[in-house]
């Protein structure tokens, strides 16, 4: 049985915050409003972005792809098919600009990439002690 790869989560995390601000640096006023130095916007961000990568890795290991390629399928298909519909809603509701809803679908699928790719590639090593 396979393990969650704890170091390929971190990696991940750290990818992500890194990734993310840097999104927040390039953001439209409208959107931030000042939010981004407030400490519960980041304490929120960073509880969601720990939270789903931990949902992330633990998913590719109940669900024992082998192949790099199944995983990225099933990482970036969840982002697809549930998060996106949701921003889109989001965008019928807040009536958006396309350029400020683009911003909005960006780094979600940045990060959907990123952890696509990282958790994929970089698998829980097996141990030699079956228990």
């Amino acid at each position: 049985m396979q393990k969650i790869n704890h170091k390929a989560v971190f990696l991940t995390i750290c990818l992500l915050f890194v990734l993310g601000g840097l999104w927040s640096l390039a953001a439209p006023k409208i959107l931030i409003e000042d939010k981004s130095e407030d400490p519960i916007f980041v304490a929120l961000f960073s509880v969601s972005v720990i939270c789903y990568v931990y949902f992330n890795a633990w998913l590719l290991v109940k669900t024992r792809f082998v192949s790099f390629i199944d995983g990225v399928f099933l990482i970036i298909g969840i982002w697809l098919f549930s998060v996106m519909p949701n921003l889109f809603f989001i965008q019928a509701v807040l009536a958006l600009p396309i350029d400020k809803f683009v911003y909005l679908l960006t780094f979600g699928a940045l990060a959907g990439v990123v952890t696509a790719f990282v958790l994929s590639l970089w698998r829980s090593s097996r141990t030699i002690f079956k228990g």
